[in-house]
């Protein structure tokens, strides 16, 4: 395993320059993609997200960047499979075709909170001009109860409210649909207390966390 990281270690150095050069070259941010470009970019996205699956699981073999051909940036471009492919192009054009109205807007990707650290390390998926947005890719559009409080304990993670946040929801990316409420709504209907203090809860939930326990 020790050789396979060594190897991927430098084919991700020069994936990474190839990323840079095709990101300046096809200036993806707010537009439709020509069909190679969108291809391209989904396999940079994959492999990403394998090297992301490192860092917070650790190598494990089954990771397809441990593959005994990983060792050039055109090996790690050819490591995502067809379907895979086609799956993310749909889910990101389906995306651009329904929510335009987010592009132009602020945004945050991927936001850490003051509290990330104490539970390990979590971290949110978007905020979009004071909206917190989970995206989930579920074939079935249910929204749980677990989810709920996924959403919820990012806003109480940011303990000095530094993302001045209005609203919370999912996007429900193979539906290409965009469900939220404001924020002040979601704490009252799952806490029945329409008075609830965001503040004050922030620090309960610091609190519990600190113990371990949130």
């Amino acid at each position: 395993m020790a050789g396979r990281m060594a190897g991927v270690g430098r084919a991700s150095d020069e994936l990474f320059r190839t990323l840079g050069g095709f990101l300046g070259r096809a200036k993806p941010a707010g537009r439709a993609l020509a069909p190679y470009e969108e291809e391209r970019l989904c396999r940079y996205c994959f492999v990403l997200a394998c090297f992301e699956q490192v860092y917070r699981a650790g190598a494990h073999p089954a990771n397809p960047l441990f593959s005994q051909t990983a060792t050039t940036a055109h090996a790690l471009l050819a490591l995502p499979p067809t379907d895979a492919v086609r799956d993310l192009g749909k889910i990101s054009r389906g995306f651009h075709a329904t929510q335009q109205d987010l592009l132009p807007r602020p945004s945050t990707l991927n936001p850490m909170f003051a509290g990330s650290a104490d539970v390990g390390g979590a971290g949110a998926d978007l905020i979009v001009d004071g909206c917190l947005i989970e995206i989930k890719t579920l074939a079935t559009p249910k929204i749980t109860g677990k989810m709920l409080h996924q959403l919820l304990g990012y806003v109480f993670l940011d303990y000095e409210g530094e993302h001045p946040l209005t609203q919370a929801g999912f996007y429900l990316a193979r539906q290409t649909t965009l469900k939220r409420i404001p924020l002040s709504d979601l704490l009252g209907e799952l806490s029945g207390d329409g008075e609830i203090d965001l503040p004050e809860t922030r620090k309960l939930f610091r609190d519990a966390a600190l113990r371990g326990g949130a």
